[in-house]
């Protein structure tokens, strides 16, 4: 079975050098799980630098919605927003998409309901954890969900790892008090520097949809369209 070919779209106009370093990202963790990922940009006079307002967050969600109705399936298999808010992906079936979408929230959400294990989430600033925890209860997960942590800052914190994985170890004890065990990090563009911080799990949502991306893939869930 060839690779499952993903077309991952970012979910804000990202300027070049940073569209190159998440295109490497995903094409190296793509790689590694068994698939070809290819990154788009989030294009158009409509499409924000940032996700700091609700306005924002809506528009970006219209535009990969429209990115993914334009997908040829000659060449990709699935899309894939990169953004933990899986904005333009449906909460259901969405019958008459060219092509299947799928969420990182959505993948990694389930897998650790699947795995009986709360989790809260840190996000950048409130408009995003907002969204978050909506998108959360949207899919029935707020069962097995404690609560969003913000860590207050604009868009270039994404750019600076080192900062926000130190304001993410701050929140670990926030995390363990709640005794969630798990922190989904809610930026997509942010590599984790480390599994486990202060006893508590920290789940990299990239990597870890991209192999259950691939679990769906060898389960035939991704069938090329043969055009038949």
């Amino acid at each position: 079975m060839s690779a499952v070919r993903v077309k991952a779209v970012a979910p804000i106009a990202l300027p070049a050098d940073r569209l190159a370093w998440r295109a490497d990202r995903y094409r190296a963790l793509g790689q590694a799980a068994g698939l070809e990922v290819r990154l788009v940009n989030l294009t158009g006079p409509d499409a924000p630098p940032s996700l700091d307002s609700d306005d924002a967050v809506q528009a970006s969600s219209g535009l990969i919605r429209a990115e993914a109705l334009r997908t040829d399936p000659a060449e990709f298999d699935v899309v894939l927003p990169d953004c933990v808010l899986d904005p333009g992906v449906a909460a259901g079936p969405a019958a008459d998409d060219p092509v299947p979408s799928a969420g990182l929230l959505k993948l990694v959400g389930f897998q650790l309901a699947a795995a009986g294990r709360m989790f809260s989430a840190v996000t950048r600033n409130e408009v995003i954890g907002r969204e978050l925890e909506h998108r959360v209860a949207e899919y029935g997960l707020s069962g097995y969900f404690a609560g969003v942590d913000t860590i207050d800052g604009d868009i270039s914190l994404v750019s600076d790892e080192r900062e926000w994985m130190s304001r993410l170890r701050t929140v670990t004890e926030g995390a363990r008090a709640k005794k969630a065990g798990t922190i989904f990090n809610g930026c997509s563009a942010v590599d984790v520097d480390a599994p486990v911080v202060n006893g508590v799990f920290i789940i990299d949502p990239v990597p870890v949809a991209l192999r259950l991306l691939q679990v769906a893939a060898t389960s035939g869930l991704y069938m090329k369209n043969t055009g038949s």
